[in-house]
């Protein structure tokens, strides 16, 4: 299957922890092209990552195993048929059905990639399991909007005179400048009895 831009193949990552997930579109499938866009693509935009987790069952588990070595990263190879322990099985059966929806209201597999692009959007924004931490705000610090209404907020206005952009500017830390001494003595009045409050209560508690 080949997408409108060349891509034949999608490298999807998972975090262990929020189960957020990064799709790759790829053009080929060697550990040479593997290794550049997950470096590009995902260690570059999220950071490192301790331990690169693959599925025995994958037909690119060779290329894998060559992009960790490459990349000098820590992997380890789940055992044969243990999908339990692969979460990213559960996404891609999320991915095969909404790219499966998508092909046929558009009668063609060409745009594979945006429905994935898409699928993984909204994947990504729904809760961590057990919780209701959004999967985005861990990762990218916001949550996602889905479905994506851009019309809820009114549009900012830009400020077209760079002299009233800076004269805003200097207002705004003349401001600050002002203001933050008298923040920090009101605070300094309420923090006091609080920390003597908890100094009390401390060595009450230890004799």
């Amino acid at each position: 299957m080949t997408g409108q831009n060349g891509y034949i193949a999608l490298m999807n990552t998972m975090c262990d922890m929020t189960k957020f997930v990064v799709v790759v579109p790829v053009p080929d499938e060697t550990s040479a092209t593997l290794a550049s866009h997950f470096m590009q693509h995902v260690l570059l935009k999220f950071g490192m990552c301790h331990l690169v987790v693959i599925d025995y069952g994958s037909p690119f588990k060779g290329s894998y195993v060559a992009m960790c070595q490459a990349l000098n990263l820590n992997y380890d190879v789940l055992a044969k048929r243990n999908h339990k322990e692969l979460s990213v099985e559960h996404f891609h059966r999320f991915l095969n059905k909404s790219v499966t929806i998508a092909a046929k209201e558009r009668g063609t597999n060409d745009i594979f990639v945006l429905a994935s692009i898409a699928a993984v959007y909204a994947w990504n924004s729904v809760p961590i399991d057990g919780t209701d931490i959004i999967r985005s705000v861990p990762t990218i610090s916001r949550s996602l909007n889905l479905p994506l209404d851009i019309n809820l907020n009114t549009v900012p206005k830009l400020i077209q005179n760079n002299a009233q952009a800076h004269w805003t500017t200097l207002i705004l830390l003349t401001l600050v400048v002002i203001l933050l001494p008298l923040s920090l003595r009101f605070l300094s009045r309420i923090v006091e009895p609080l920390m003597l409050s908890v100094s009390i209560t401390q060595k009450t508690l230890l004799f």
